[in-house]
């Protein structure tokens, strides 16, 4: 159990840049729309899109590099080996890895939840599709999407072991599973 807490706290430190630039990536666009927005007077309507649009982006693109970090950064410096030695079984790496994942991911998800919440309070009406992002169902929509980008990821990127790889073959693969998901979840 403490071999599995170093890991995770290896595999924490090792993603922590990533959650670091997504949040501050988050606040610094947010801002940088309603500057602009102040400038050009654009519609509260257009401002409120642009703003879910980046709810929606910035914790995929944490989903998307987490594994590219965490599993093919491994990779190329020589330490998945090395992981392998020690006296842990592969799975509770594997676990580590994905666990803090998943903690990544929805930090940041909760991070741009927190900033879209103060956001639209600017901006202050939605559109349908954009009510329809926030609801109940787009949440769980767009959480499942999330999920299932980061566990693809991590799919590709123990299969490949090459963080560009694994990222290239990800993108049409998601899409595919997605939609097959989206199928079933719709016959079921």
């Amino acid at each position: 159990m403490m071999m599995m807490r170093h890991l995770a706290w290896k595999d924490a430190q090792t993603i922590r840049p990533l959650v670091v630039a997504a949040v501050v990536g988050i606040v610094f666009l947010h801002l940088t729309v309603v500057v602009v927005g102040a400038m050009t007077t654009p519609s509260a309507s257009d401002m409120a899109g642009v703003f879910v649009s980046l709810w929606i982006l910035m914790p995929n693109l944490v989903a998307l590099g987490a594994p590219a970090l965490l599993v093919g950064g491994e990779e190329e410096s020589g330490t998945l080996n090395w992981l392998r030695t020690l006296p842990v079984s592969w799975q509770q790496v594997v676990d580590s890895k994905f666990l803090v994942g998943v903690a990544a991911v929805a930090a940041t998800w909760v991070a741009a939840s927190i900033v879209l919440a103060i956001a639209l309070s600017v901006a202050g009406s939605m559109n349908l599709y954009e009510r329809e992002m926030v609801s109940i169902s787009g949440v769980l929509n767009l959480g499942f999407f999330s999920l299932l980008l980061l566990s693809t990821g991590f799919v590709t990127a123990y299969l490949f072991r090459s963080p560009v790889t694994g990222l290239i073959t990800l993108i049409p693969l998601i899409m595919f599973l997605y939609v097959i998901a989206l199928n079933v979840g719709n016959w079921i």
